[in-house]
């Protein structure tokens, strides 16, 4: 089991294996649908902006764990929460994810 807090990990040009997939999950949930030019449905959907706490909690980590799955197979999302903040508008996802090569080895 790993955890990544989105938005926290500098970006490594030359990452492979199990960074490389981090990597890419963190790019994937901090990257707004709409703003890759040529693929403008990479990304979480930013409906949640502007909700209220609890509703853009809920809406992110749908939104978060379905990018994920579609783009990142090699890794299976187990939770999303929310680093406390002191502004409690501010969201920031923690993600906890399994490697699949670990689920496969666990089965």
């Amino acid at each position: 089991m790993t955890t990544i807090t989105v938005g926290q990990m500098p970006i490594d040009f030359g990452a492979s294996g199990r960074a490389e997939i981090l990597q890419n999950v963190n790019m994937i949930a901090s990257t707004i649908q709409g703003t890759v030019p040529l693929d403008r449905s990479f990304g979480i959907d930013s409906r949640a902006v502007d909700r209220s706490p609890d509703v853009a909690k809920a809406l992110f980590a749908a939104s978060v764990i379905m990018a994920i799955t579609e783009r990142e197979p090699r890794v299976i999302v187990e939770q999303v929460t929310f680093e406390p903040q002191e502004d409690p508008d501010k969201l920031v996802p923690v993600i906890r994810l399994q490697f699949v090569d670990e689920s496969e080895a666990s089965t």
